[in-house]
């Protein structure tokens, strides 16, 4: 069961989905039965003007995601999607064959339809079933690049930023600059991420603009739980890591040492 503020899941779609229109681009329960169609809620897209959702419809997306292991940055992609399918939007994903195995034990029921594909030209027997192609890791984009080579398909692509990647390696190291060459290897891709510090950084190092939307949150998990028990007493926790900088967890201890309840 999921749920999610409309207007966030509306902006992560239209941040990456809305490339149809050359990037035109209350909480609501996502449970077993899909809430009302997206087509029939009016909204305005990033640049303010009213979007007729009907245009879109029937639609199909692809993510290509490359994991073989729970983390951070693959559970908020698939509880999206999930979210974006219990709207009516016809998402999949797509994964490396290799990861297959360690992927469905991590995910044993993702409910997401899912591809398989081996290598590139396995990726780009697919695509003509699709309209938006969206990247979700430095890798991915090159497969994507070389599997659009191949089929010469002209699908729609996205690069959905979830961190700064090149952050992730040492200087000089070919991974970091594979990482900083995804942003511009494919010309016109549509990148969106959540944060402005990811959109500055972007910015900054290669002088590719990303468009920002808003982060999602799986309330069934994290929200309030209110018991009758409750004595008044607030509890704050954060997460610090000190081996990753970018992260200010020093900042983060002086936060919480500053907060007075």
């Amino acid at each position: 069961m999921f749920k999610f503020a409309k207007k966030t899941m509306l902006r992560m779609l239209f941040g990456g989905l809305l490339c149809f229109s050359a990037f035109g681009c209350g909480q609501k329960s996502m449970a077993q039965q899909p809430i009302e169609s997206i087509y029939d809620i009016a909204i305005e897209g990033i640049d303010g003007k009213p979007i007729d959702l009907a245009q879109y419809k029937g639609k199909k997306i692809l993510f290509v995601l490359p994991i073989a292991a729970i983390g951070g940055g693959g559970n908020v992609i698939i509880q999206e999607i999930k979210a974006l399918r219990n709207m009516q939007i016809d998402c999949f994903i797509a994964n490396k064959l290799d990861f297959k195995e360690h992927f469905e034990i991590a995910y044993p029921k993702i409910e997401i339809p899912t591809i398989y594909f081996e290598n590139n030209k396995d990726l780009s027997n697919h695509l003509d079933y699709f309209d938006v192609i969206i990247g979700t890791a430095f890798s991915s984009i090159e497969w994507i690049k070389k599997a659009i080579a191949i089929s010469k398909s002209d699908i729609i692509t996205a690069y959905y930023i979830q961190d700064f990647e090149p952050y992730f390696f040492s200087e000089n190291s070919l991974l970091r600059s594979q990482a900083l060459d995804s942003y511009t290897i494919i010309p016109n891709i549509k990148c969106f991420t959540k944060t402005k510090w990811n959109k500055k950084e972007v910015l900054k190092h290669v002088g590719i603009s990303s468009e920002v939307i808003t982060p999602s949150v799986n309330i069934d998990i994290f929200r309030p739980m209110i018991e009758k028990s409750f004595d008044g007493t607030i509890s704050i926790s954060a997460m610090i890591r000190p081996e990753t900088p970018r992260r200010s967890p020093e900042t983060t201890m002086k936060l919480l040492q500053s907060i007075k309840l």
